[in-house]
């Protein structure tokens, strides 16, 4: 009934009040005021600018969420470039004859 009397008033004056009380129950932390007021709106055919504000936040919020979790959750890989490594085509081995314990191989 009560919305009713609502749909009927001037829709200026309905969204501004709309836009106030969700405002105030959001800072506030009223879950059932804020819920309300959204149905409210929803009943009244009205997007309200603050809470398309608060959703878009919460987007967001996942958004970097996400993919904090993916970079967190991805294993970085790298090419090994063999010869880069061992500077060229020749190897050391273990040379038992020689002044050192190990010599170079071609």
């Amino acid at each position: 009934m009560a919305v009713d009397v609502l749909k009927k008033y001037p829709r200026s004056e309905t969204s501004k009040k709309i836009e106030e009380n969700a405002k105030i129950a959001y800072e506030s932390g009223n879950v059932l005021k804020l819920a309300g007021v959204i149905y409210l709106a929803k009943v009244l055919e009205y997007d309200s600018d603050y809470l398309k504000q608060l959703k878009k936040q919460q987007e967001q919020s996942e958004a970097v969420k996400a993919a904090a979790e993916k970079a967190e959750n991805t294993v970085n890989t790298f090419d090994l470039d063999e010869k880069a490594l061992f500077g060229s085509e020749e190897v050391q081995v273990f040379n038992p004859d020689g002044p050192g314990s190990y010599a170079m191989k071609k």
